[in-house]
């Protein structure tokens, strides 16, 4: 950055690709978020974001549609013995209506939390746009935080972390799911996606459960190639 004559520091950039990106200002080495910018969490601690638009973003965009709503529930965790938070998305009419709708349980990445699936991905606005162009069925989305860590650490690609996950899945989640909001049980009216991290989660929580699971989203994720016990398909029959 370069200092002008008013005092004002300013930076051109390289060209940025579209999408949603995490940036921080790095004074005197230590990375701070932008005061004048939003700030999420990613990248393990609170930063600042910038939005490239895409040319074709209209999927994400807020339109005159029939609109759901994002939930932030707490629940007390048998994993943990915490409370943790989850963001839920219920479709337009959720409320009014007596029906009961399928789950998707949606995964973030590694430095991020259960906020950055709405916050940062615009969960509410896809789907509303998405359910009314009749291209997906009213569905609710449960975004949980995968950071449950374990004994030997917290990171979510630890074996122990992945089976604490599991439990936290099994144990609590779809459980206070299951006796707050008015879902299907079956596995055909259930399932699992995440991204990176979340998408490690999802291969070894929905694997090893295909009796809970009937879909499976995995999006840039790892496998479990140094691990045996892991990556042995016979583990998870």
């Amino acid at each position: 950055m370069k200092k002008d004559t008013g005092g004002f520091w300013t930076l051109t950039t390289d060209v940025v690709s579209p999408g949603f990106h995490y940036y921080s200002l790095l004074i005197d080495g230590v990375a701070v978020a932008d005061p004048a910018s939003e700030t999420f969490y990613g990248m393990g601690r609170m930063a600042s974001g910038i939005e490239i638009p895409f040319k074709e973003g209209d999927f994400y965009a807020l339109k005159n549609v029939p609109h759901g709503s994002i939930r932030i529930e707490r629940y007390l965790s048998k994993t943990t013995n915490t409370w943790r938070e989850a963001y839920i998305y219920t479709p337009a009419g959720y409320d009014q209506s007596t029906d009961k709708y399928p789950v998707l349980y949606l995964l973030h990445g590694g430095g991020e939390d259960q906020r950055g699936w709405a916050t940062q991905g615009r969960t509410n606005l896809i789907l509303d746009n998405l359910i009314a162009a009749s291209r997906a069925k009213p569905m609710l989305v449960v975004m949980l935080d995968g950071n449950t860590g374990g004994p030997g650490g917290l990171a979510g690609f630890n074996e122990n972390a992945l089976r604490a996950f599991e439990n936290e899945l099994k144990q609590s989640a779809i459980p206070f799911v299951e006796s707050n909001f008015q879902v299907l049980t079956g596995a055909n009216s259930r399932a699992l996606a995440g991204l990176s991290m979340g998408g490690i989660q999802t291969l070894y929580a929905g694997i090893k459960n295909t009796d809970l699971f009937s879909y499976l989203g995995v999006f840039s994720s790892g496998w479990f190639a140094n691990n045996p016990a892991l990556s042995d398909p016979n583990t998870h029959s």
